[in-house]
């Protein structure tokens, strides 16, 4: 995990996003981007294997 989401780089073509993405996306820490998703209007997760995305 890089220390400055703004310089993560994020392939938007990509159809599911970790908190990691979203963050970056966002441009907040993970840890903001994670107070994110448990907005009523965020999208839910889904689980794959042992993740959430």
């Amino acid at each position: 995990m890089a220390s400055n989401p703004a310089q993560t780089q994020v392939d938007t073509r990509d159809v599911v996003y970790t908190i990691e993405h979203v963050a970056a996306l966002f441009h907040v820490k993970v840890d903001s981007a994670r107070e994110y998703t448990y907005r009523k209007d965020f999208p839910s997760a889904h689980q794959l294997g042992a993740r959430l995305l």
